[in-house]
This record gives structure tokens, C-alpha cells and sequence, in this order.
């Protein structure tokens, strides 16, 4: 998957949707992880930092990998800002 092969607004809208279900699209979410396009990382890094404390530790693989991503920006909104 790669988000320059369509629309990136698609890609950044799944990335929120699927942290709303993180346990149901965890493979998605990892996927999306990895895209190629910072837009849809940083997206993703933002509706994982920002679930609730009690369902964290479902998105916690995600935001493992999005701290170690390649730009600052990814890297910095994949912290709880709670």
C-alpha cells in the first residue's frame, strides 16, 4: 500500500478510522505505519497519541514504530499528550 497511488485524504481518513478500532485493524494500522507518505503517518501517529489510556496498550506496537519513523514530525506527535 502506498498512499501516492491514490488519494492521500483516503489514506490519512482510514488511518483515523482504523485507530478507532485498533484491535479489529491492527494489521492495517501497521501497514499504514509504513506508508511512504509522511501525511498519512503523521495522521496515524495523532489518532494513536491521542486514544484513551485504557485502550493504549492496544495501539502501543503502532506507536513503537512510529517513534522510531524517519521525520521529526511523525516522531514527535507519536507521544500521549495526556
Amino acid at each position: 500500500m502506498d498512499a501516492s497511488l491514490t488519494h492521500v485524504g483516503v489514506w490519512q481518513a482510514s488511518a483515523a478510522l482504523c485507530m478507532q478500532h485498533v484491535e479489529r485493524y491492527q494489521e492495517l494500522a501497521m501497514r499504514l505505519a509504513n506508508d511512504s507518505d509522511v501525511w498519512v503517518r503523521r495522521t496515524l501517529a495523532e489518532a494513536a497519541a491521542d486514544m484513551a489510556p485504557e485502550r493504549a496498550t492496544s495501539a502501543a506496537v503502532i506507536l513503537e514504530v512510529l517513534r522510531e519513523d524517519v521525520r521529526h514530525s511523525v516522531r514527535a506527535t507519536a507521544f500521549p499528550r495526556r
